[in-house]
């Protein structure tokens, strides 16, 4: 696909995204938003098990606080907070425009990374599979021995194959390489 096009559906979303949210591009530029572009896979992922926890939300203000930093822009840390949230409780609606978007950029390899580094760290922020969790806990205060639960559930590896696999790169050697370790 050209650039030009690429550009084009990436603008066409930007100003979709800000009339849904009735923001100004002064709020939210178009860079901002390729920000949250990227950063959109790990909140399917942290919403994979049906339910967004303390630990997940806890882990959502440190995403912000990294992604505001990291870009220099600490004064919009509120800004950020607010439009994350919004796209967590309204990954539904977003999942799929968002997605088709990444399609087109996913081939770069920085864009790559960062979406698996998300991901990848959004799935290790949460407390895996609560109800094995729960029974690991149970049966070790009886004394019973059983093997310790994952702290990345199967249902959030499913997820983070699931994205990958409609973004075209599930089948690529350094992704593969990934979810092996993964799934270990």
């Amino acid at each position: 696909m050209s650039k030009d096009l690429k550009q084009q559906k990436l603008e066409d979303l930007y100003y979709k995204y800000l009339y849904e949210r009735q923001r100004s591009p002064e709020e939210l530029t178009q860079e901002e938003f390729v920000q949250l572009l990227i950063v959109f896979p790990a909140l399917l992922v942290l919403k994979a098990d049906g339910h967004v926890d303390t630990t997940e939300l806890l882990y959502l203000n440190k995403l912000v606080r990294h992604l505001v930093t990291s870009q220099g822009i600490e004064n919009k840390e509120d800004l950020f907070r607010e439009e994350l949230r919004h796209l967590l409780w309204n990954s539904t609606y977003w999942r799929m425009p968002f997605l088709r978007i990444l399609r087109f950029f996913v081939s770069e390899k920085k864009v790559l990374e960062a979406l698996m580094d998300w991901m990848i760290s959004a799935a290790s922020a949460s407390s895996g599979d609560i109800v094995q969790n729960i029974l690991y806990k149970a049966a070790q205060s009886q004394g019973v021995t059983t093997e310790a639960p994952k702290f990345i559930s199967e249902v959030e590896i499913q997820e983070i194959k699931n994205i990958l696999d409609y973004l075209g790169v599930l089948d690529t050697p350094e992704v593969r390489l990934l979810l092996n370790q993964l799934e270990e």
